[in-house]
């Protein structure tokens, strides 16, 4: 997957975690979706946000992966 591409995946999840919670108050949002503006939240998310980019970046380069190869990066 392209890096710019990976990048821009990474900064609208990024977004959608920063205002998913208040914006939809759901409470199983909290554990992954900020709910204040602290650095730990900002944190949590940005991982969260490089997690989920990282999982979609796996499906869409699996079926390039080889099946006796262990390490994908």
């Amino acid at each position: 997957m392209n890096t710019y591409l990976k990048a821009f995946i990474y900064l609208i999840l990024f977004g959608l975690l920063h205002f998913g919670y208040e914006s939809t108050g759901l409470q199983f949002l909290k554990p992954i979706c900020g709910t204040n503006e602290s650095v730990f939240q900002h944190l949590k998310m940005g991982f969260f946000a490089y997690f989920f980019a990282s999982l979609i970046e796996y499906v869409v380069i699996r079926r390039r992966l080889k099946a006796n190869n262990f390490w994908s990066s």
